[in-house]
């Protein structure tokens, strides 16, 4: 069994963002999902996912993981 992973993410309550869609970025990109949250405090939305890659000899592309999140947070 690999190392888990963290993603932690805030944003506004004005962004269009689901946890599905978050989801759906990590496991596209290999990760195995162990647990995700949110909560809204205020005016943010906090998540919070752990994963692993699902096949530790592979890994998973940290900082195209990264990209995607952004991307996704910045168009929505």
């Amino acid at each position: 069994m690999g190392s888990t992973m963290v993603v932690n993410l805030i944003t506004g309550l004005d962004k269009s963002l689901t946890l599905h869609q978050i989801l759906f970025v990590l496991e596209e990109e290999g990760a195995e999902v162990l647990s995700a949250t949110y909560s809204t405090v205020g005016q943010r939305i906090f998540y919070t996912t752990h994963f692993q890659a699902l096949r530790s000899r592979l890994g998973i592309e940290v900082p195209r993981v990264h990209q995607r999140l952004m991307q996704m947070v910045s168009s929505t």
